[in-house]
């Protein structure tokens, strides 16, 4: 199945999704478990959607005693880039909470990932614009993908500047690839 297809596919099936609060508030468990266990000293994140499990209240907790780091869309550039969260958020031009100002250039090295699917290799299908694989590196030693465990599925196709995550986090656990 091509990436299109499981887009639209995956769409439909988090619209549909029940108990979306309960198994978000399971998430923000596992994601408060892994944060205390790793210590990262610098994450990059992100602000869920109506869609994404809403890790946002583990997010907002963290922020206040460690650097949270945030996409902010720069105009000049067209591209997202890092800003660290400072305790207000602000609409960006394409309706997506954000830092109000740009932060120095200080990529975090551990990234909690949005995604659409992950699949057992640790594939990761976004939404197709690219932005935010744009803010990760490889070299960033924990990529976290943070999805429902029905958007773990069984094959991703990859295209050459794909980067996987190291590890996903559900509503039931966390594991590193290869999942399931």
């Amino acid at each position: 199945m091509d990436k299109p297809t499981q887009r639209a596919a995956l769409k439909t099936t988090l619209q549909h999704l029940n108990n979306k609060p309960k198994k978000s508030t399971a998430i923000c468990k596992q994601l408060q478990q892994w944060l205390t266990t790793h210590h990262p000293p610098h994450l990059g994140a992100f602000v869920p959607s109506k869609t994404e499990p809403n890790i946002w209240p583990v997010l907002h907790d963290y922020a206040a005693s460690n650097p949270l780091f945030l996409p902010q869309f720069n105009a000049s550039t067209n591209r997202y880039q890092w800003a660290q969260y400072k305790g207000v958020l602000v609409k960006g031009p394409f309706g997506i909470s954000e830092p109000p100002s740009p932060s120095p250039p200080l990529p975090p090295k551990h990234c909690l990932v949005p995604a659409l699917g992950i699949d057992h290799h640790g594939n990761r299908l976004g939404w197709g614009h690219g932005f935010f694989d744009r803010l990760l590196c490889p070299t960033m030693p924990d990529r976290i993908g943070i999805v429902f465990e029905c958007q773990c599925i069984r094959h991703i196709p990859t295209d050459p500047w794909d980067i996987p995550v190291t590890a996903v986090i559900t509503e039931t656990a966390t594991v590193t690839p290869p999942i399931g």
